[in-house]
Parts: C-alpha cells; structure tokens; sequence
C-alpha cells in the first residue's frame, strides 16, 4: 500500500507509531515521522503533529535540544488532540528549554521550561509526578513565581 501511494497519511502515521511505540525502531520512526511532517505529504495537521512529536522526543532523548524543541513546538497547536502524547511532549519540551536555557544570559528558556513543566503536570498519565517535580525544581532553584 505505501509503494502504490508512498505519502498515504494513514499508512505513515500507523508506521511511525508502531515502530516508535517502546523505541522498537528509532531509524524507522523518524524516517516515517519526517515523511509525514514533510510539506510535500501535505499532511492533516493532527497527523504532522504526531509525527513533530516523535520527532521531538526523540531527539530530546538523543540530546539534540534545539531540533527537539522545532518539533515539539510545532506539535503545540494540535496537542489537544493528541491527549495520550500531551503530557510527555510538554516534559520533553520542558525539558530541552531547561537544557538550551543559559541563565546568565536569559531566564526566557529557563522560564518557559517551568511552564511547560507546570503544565505537563497538569496531565494525568506517567510523566504527571516527573513533570511536577521538575517544575518545583525549577522554580525553587530560579525563585520564579
């Protein structure tokens, strides 16, 4: 099916998630997941953004901060239909914010990693007590509000 029609959404997105899902392939999930961001797929944006949040994930786990947060911020607008992905892609971009964030130069990134911390914290699922703690961390460590 995906050799007769090699952009078919439904096909890339099950193929993305399946080898995404427990990490049983990363090369596979990310070549799938890009082909699915790519604009020429000409993706439904609930989809693409499945795909920018294994995208996102991935390269938090793998250290690439700054492609992490392009991917999980694109995925922000259409979280809400993602909500069993929510949560753990407001931590990884909470997290890669805390990493990029340099607080002698500016608190924004430090800032915004409490945010999406906080928020990550507000969604029920396994990254709710992490994403909580993470973010009493930080704003105990940078005295925010």
């Amino acid at each position: 099916m995906l050799r007769a029609n090699p952009n078919q959404q439904e096909m890339l997105l099950f193929l993305a998630s399946h080898y995404y899902d427990g990490l049983k392939d990363k090369g596979k999930a990310m070549m799938y997941s890009k082909r699915l961001v790519d604009p020429q797929t000409k993706a439904d944006p609930a989809k693409a953004a499945l795909g920018h949040v294994i995208l996102g994930i991935i390269a938090s786990q793998e250290g690439r901060y700054p492609d992490a947060d392009s991917h999980l911020r694109a995925a922000l607008p259409m979280m809400e239909q993602h909500p069993a992905l929510k949560g753990e892609a407001l931590y990884h971009l909470g997290l890669v914010n805390y990493q990029i964030g340099d607080p002698q130069q500016d608190m924004n990134r430090i800032q915004a990693a409490y945010k999406f911390h906080a928020q990550s914290a507000s969604v029920n699922g396994p990254f709710q007590n992490l994403a909580a703690s993470s973010a009493a961390g930080i704003r105990s460590q940078y005295h925010l509000k």
